[in-house]
């Protein structure tokens, strides 16, 4: 199968995948524990505030 890249992609992670992964702290502005869930397959990741 082919699939020419039509654009930007992004790759949800599934529920129980999102739900074992580490809590990870983020420092900032706005510092806070976070839970990755998503990422664009180049190294850019999602994340939600615990």
């Amino acid at each position: 199968m082919s699939l020419p890249d039509i654009g930007n992609g992004y790759f949800v992670h599934a529920p129980g995948l999102v739900a074992c992964r580490e809590v990870t702290s983020v420092r900032g502005r706005f510092p806070a524990d976070v839970v990755v869930f998503a990422g664009d397959g180049g190294g850019i990741v999602f994340a939600v505030a615990r």
